[in-house]
């Protein structure tokens, strides 16, 4: 081969690696631009739905909730003001894909339908269900084998009740006792007429975790922000926040 026809082979294939790349430049370029545009602006414009106590409500003070706090502690790390719009919770990837919110939080779990157009974080929060147990008791063994012979408080109805009755027709010798409200499952593990309890995320951290009581998550329901999944650079920030914000409580 000839020193010509080298240079011509090396030349084509520097360009067909660059025909390759360009998505993958040109996608980088673009989030770029918008997180420039961001700093530039200096706000985070966050979609929320104030309508989920004890996560994303508004009392005389304004905006308050676990969700609050995680943003807000996201904006100061990101050095950016935080400016909240309503949207509502069926509305939230409308406003994130027209542009309306940089991003959105409000109980958003990863959604396999959206992922080509929405990039999800990191959770902030497992809203699932927790087996609570003595201290002692916690927190090595399998769900199997810690349910096994146990009675077992939950409010009848939820969806740690119909969880119990999936594991009821599985374990030798569980008992379900129900009751109804979770922290009346709580009282009844208290008083010693049941033995571990399965009550939801949203239980107050008080009832769940104290001198004698511990936990651990059941039935995982991670709860994420979205953003526009052209805007990596944003997404990956927010995730570093995330990850070390440690003064966030993820207790609600």
């Amino acid at each position: 081969m000839t020193a010509l026809k080298r240079q011509w082979l090396r030349a084509v294939i520097a360009g067909l690696i660059a025909l390759m790349a360009w998505p993958h430049m040109r996608d980088v370029y673009r989030s770029e631009v918008h997180w420039r545009a961001l700093r530039q602006r200096g706000t985070l414009i966050v979609g929320i739905d104030p309508n989920t106590y004890p996560l994303s409500y508004y009392d005389a003070s304004g905006w308050n909730g676990l969700e609050a706090d995680v943003m807000r502690a996201v904006a100061q790390r990101l050095q950016l003001q935080l400016v909240t719009e309503p949207v509502g919770y069926d509305a939230m990837y409308d406003a994130l894909k027209l542009g309306r919110v940089d991003a959105i939080i409000s109980s958003v779990q990863i959604d396999p339908t959206q992922t080509e157009a929405i990039g999800f974080s990191r959770a902030y929060f497992d809203a699932g269900l927790r087996l609570v147990m003595p201290k002692a008791q916690c927190c090595s063994m399998s769900d199997a084998a810690t349910l096994k012979n146990q009675r077992v408080a939950v409010a009848l109805g939820s969806e740690a009740d119909r969880l119990l009755r999936y594991w009821q027709r599985r374990v030798v010798g569980l008992n379900r006792i129900t009751v109804a409200s979770d922290a009346e499952a709580i009282s009844a593990l208290h008083d010693g007429h049941a033995t571990l309890a399965i009550v939801p995320a949203l239980t107050p951290s008080a009832l769940i975790r104290n001198n004698a009581l511990d936990y651990r998550v059941i039935a995982s329901v991670p709860y994420v922000i979205g953003v526009k999944r052209e805007n990596q650079h944003l997404l990956s920030r927010i995730n570093q926040a995330l990850s070390h914000e440690k003064a966030v409580s993820h207790e609600p």
